[in-house]
Parts: C-alpha cells; structure tokens; sequence
C-alpha cells in the first residue's frame, strides 16, 4: 500500500462525514483531527506516534461504530492500510 492509496481512504473518509448531516460536532471534529494527525504521520516522520494514533482511531471506531457505520468502514480501510504501510 502506498500514501496514494491512504490518501484516497482520508478523501473518502472525509467525502463520508461531509454527507452526514447527524453526526455531533465533537466526534466530527475528533475525526478531522485524526486525519490531519494520519497526514502529518505521514508526511513528517513515518516512524512517528503512530501507536497513539492507531488507538485513537480504534477508539473512534469504537464509539461510532453503531450509529455510523459508513464512517466505521472507511476508518477501519484506513487501520488496514496503515497496517499493511508498517504504521
């Protein structure tokens, strides 16, 4: 996997919570933070925190998973492409 390829699993992410109208501000602006931290991850230092970031993202997904579950899969694609990148 490569960073094109994440990078198409952030727009669709990103394309994902633009379309929704019921997800709460919070959890929104939790998920844009993730991503700018996954674009950062990348672009700055590969070997960074990336635990942290990967726990984050799975808490995330724990917490929405239910109520979201378009969301859920596109950051479960992101989790599996960081994972097969070595993050």
């Amino acid at each position: 996997m490569s960073k094109e390829e994440l990078s198409k699993k952030l727009k669709r992410l990103q394309e994902e919570l633009s379309s929704q109208d019921t997800i709460d501000e919070d959890t929104k602006e939790n998920l844009i933070m993730l991503m700018d931290d996954i674009e950062t991850l990348l672009n700055e230092d590969p070997k960074g925190d990336r635990n942290s970031l990967i726990a984050s993202l799975q808490k995330t997904v724990d917490e929405i998973e239910e109520e979201y579950p378009r969301i859920t899969m596109a950051i479960q694609e992101i989790l599996t492409t960081l994972s097969n990148m070595g993050i």
